[in-house]
């Protein structure tokens, strides 16, 4: 169903809804992942947030090195989430998208809309808009800036 790679982990959802992941998990420090079926999953540096079959979401990590602001995920009902550095968004059911965690560069201030799908990355975070338009927002750097024919 979903597969998503961390710094040094993985984590997929099997077509049962079974989460499993592998590889240094969270820089060795091998936690399960929570017990319940799922159907999306994103892994950032040192946590791994999921959407369960409900819709809710749930995030956990390396509490050693992850603050809570990080890990402590929304509430509401989600279609899919991706996971970064510092920070995470998610989909909610209604299109909208919400992130949370350190906003550095603005990589939380997600645009108003309604969206398919998001993508977060250590600085940046980029979304397709329900209109198949792609919208970016976080550093002001050339990888926010979508080509026009993108737009």
């Amino acid at each position: 169903r979903s597969v998503s790679t961390g710094t040094d982990h993985n984590c997929a959802v099997r077509e049962s809804g079974e989460l499993v992941c592998w590889g240094g998990y969270l820089s060795g420090r091998e936690e399960a992942p929570p017990a319940g079926r799922f159907r999306y999953v994103g892994t950032g540096w040192a946590h791994v947030c999921a959407v369960r079959e409900s819709g809710d979401l749930v995030c956990w990590g390396w509490e050693e090195v992850v603050p809570a602001a990080i890990v402590d995920a929304p509430a509401g009902r989600f279609r899919s989430v991706s996971a970064a550095t510092s920070h995470s968004c998610a989909v909610r059911e209604s299109g909208e998208i919400v992130c949370w965690g350190y906003n550095y560069y603005g990589n939380t201030d997600a645009p108003a809309g309604i969206f398919r799908s998001v993508s977060v990355g250590y600085s940046h975070s980029c979304a397709v808009r329900e209109s198949g338009e792609i919208a970016c927002w976080g550093a002001a750097a050339p990888w926010t800036q979508v080509p026009a024919d993108l737009r």
